[in-house]
């Protein structure tokens, strides 16, 4: 519902903003983008359906460390400080992961599959961030998110049936 509720919004900005944005590799790859979005999404979702949320919340969140990951294997080494807070954010999953017992009013639920989802959540979100910066450098800040938006809205259509 947010995805089409705000896609009129942001298409109606990006129109404003700049013009249709010229066909090209880096369209495909906004719209590309809003599909890798929806995967992320679902992922949350679905871990946060079937695992604790106090192991799966702070595995999701760390999508920020797979964007950096990914600089690093495409030739962009992190700062000093940024690998400090890569190995900060991944001994708090894993200690959070590795905890027992679930958190005051949550109920039992699976562990390894809601880990699994929040996995796959944390390396979507982290792929869409790293992807999105050239793709915006390219047709500017707005457009592709509206593209994003709109491959979301019909991609969540399509699911919905």
């Amino acid at each position: 519902m947010a995805q089409a509720s705000a896609l009129p919004l942001v298409s109606a900005t990006a129109l404003v903003s700049g013009g249709a944005p010229e066909r090209g590799p880096a369209l495909l790859h906004a719209l590309g983008l809003g599909l890798l979005n929806v995967v992320s999404v679902v992922a949350l979702y679905r871990a946060f359906a079937v695992g604790p949320l106090s192991v799966v919340a702070p595995i999701a969140s760390s999508y920020a460390a797979v964007t950096v990951a990914l600089a690093f294997m495409l030739g962009d080494p992190p700062a000093p400080g940024l690998m400090i807070g890569l190995v900060a954010v991944a001994a708090g999953v894993v200690v959070v992961a590795a905890a027992r017992g679930a958190a005051a009013g949550e109920r039992p639920r699976s562990r390894g599959a809601g880990v699994a989802w929040a996995a796959l959540a944390s390396a979507a979100f982290g792929a869409v961030f790293f992807w999105l910066e050239p793709i915006a450098g390219e047709l500017g800040p707005v457009w592709p998110i509206a593209l994003m938006r709109a491959a979301g809205v019909v991609a969540l259509g399509l699911l919905r049936g």
